[in-house]
């Protein structure tokens, strides 16, 4: 992957690219920032500099075009990946690890470069298994990791979501990173560095990743997409700096106005404390795939930070025009500073929960009743 087809992360692209010119390459870094920001994108056009600009140690302006086409089509000997993985109807070995599944690896993150974990898990077919790192994947780290460089002059390694690995793989990747074998680069791409060992935090270079903004999604979609630029930014403003959501809202369109009708209808329903639609719309809506609920409570989010800009805020803000405008002017009149921070709580703790399995109809009819108690709470008045 290409540096400059990297969105945004100006700053970021600057400073690696500059370390790999001044050859203060960090021989372990942690590339972090939230879903769709770009973290393995990046990682990908930082291995490829590497392994094409950065042969004999020291940098070109010419690269290596065998080796650039190599770490392109993530065939280059001297890049190995590690991700979660589980067992599928399909790839069963007794204990799981990356070589099994990389063809699809690559066909995953060549399509898009911008894919997250559920992404990943659906393209293998896990369903509702969890994927992870284990200790038979670190011991296999290690025996890759023993072998000198075949092409360039260091080894990389890329753990995507090492957040994922469990204690005893955790462990054995910590022991690598205090004393790694030489030429070997670590670069460890992650979302949530919480579920990350501090020890393995403090053996890293962090790099943070930026939200893409608006304007940096927008051209992506119409670069990669070719779709007209209103279209683009109607997305962009819905996806919240996540290019992934872009993506998805691109080829499937549809998604954005069933949200934006859902929602109304929803919202209807709960303000007149209609108990039993409420539950028949539950029980239909929960029908969604939990990805698409997903999205449906995001678009919410969406709704509530549009009506907080109409109450409190400057107009010219809005990301929102035609019909979802005027449903919006009529809507902000019941979020105010009383009910919206324990109404955002209560979409974004949702989402959580549909992330770990909950029961989408229960989940959505109990969320139903909290709307319904918070949308007709009065604002406070100032002094």
């Amino acid at each position: 992957m290409e540096m400059n087809a990297v969105l945004g992360q100006k700053e970021v692209k600057t400073h690696l690219i500059d370390a790999i010119k001044n050859g203060r390459i960090a021989h372990a870094q942690l590339f972090t920032g939230k879903r769709g920001t770009g973290g393995l994108a990046l990682a990908l056009a930082y291995a490829q500099l590497i392994v094409a600009n950065f042969t004999d140690g020291n940098w070109t302006d010419t690269p290596d075009e065998s080796a650039k086409l190599k770490a392109q089509k993530m065939v280059h000997p001297d890049i190995h990946f590690t991700f979660p993985v589980n067992k599928t109807d399909t790839i069963k070995p007794k204990h799981p690890k990356s070589d099994d599944f990389i063809h699809l690896f690559r066909q995953a993150v060549l399509k898009n470069p911008y894919l997250d974990l559920n992404d990943w898990y659906d393209f293998i077919g896990i369903g509702n298994s969890q994927g992870n790192i284990s200790v038979a994947e670190s011991e296999n780290i290690l025996r890759k990791l023993s072998l000198k460089p075949f092409e360039s002059k260091f080894k990389i390694l890329i753990i995507w979501m090492p957040e994922r690995m469990n204690n005893a793989a955790s462990n054995k990747i910590l022991k690598i990173l205090e004393e790694p074998p030489k030429n070997t680069l670590f670069i460890l791409v992650a979302e949530d560095t919480d579920q990350l060992l501090p020890t393995i935090i403090s053996r890293t270079q962090i790099i943070k990743l930026s939200p893409l903004s608006d304007s940096e999604i927008t051209q992506g979609l119409i670069s990669q997409f070719n779709i007209p630029n209103a279209q683009a930014q109607g997305i962009s403003h819905l996806a919240s700096g996540n290019y992934q959501i872009a993506v998805k809202l691109t080829h499937e369109n549809k998604i954005g106005d069933f949200n934006r009708n859902e929602f109304t209808a929803w919202m209807r329903l709960c303000f007149t404390k209609d108990v039993n639609n409420l539950m028949k719309w539950s029980a239909n809506m929960g029908k969604q795939k939990r990805e698409n609920l997903k999205l449906f409570f995001q678009y919410a989010l969406h709704m509530f930070r549009e009506s907080l800009i109409l109450n409190y805020s400057d107009e010219s803000l809005l990301r929102l025009e035609g019909s979802e405008k005027e449903f919006a002017q009529k809507f902000a009149t019941y979020i105010n500073q009383a009910n919206c921070i324990r109404m955002i709580r209560e979409f974004e703790e949702s989402i959580a929960h549909i992330q770990r399995n909950a029961n989408p109809k229960i989940l959505l009819f109990d969320l139903s009743i909290q709307v319904m108690k918070l949308i007709k709470v009065k604002p406070v008045l100032e002094n």
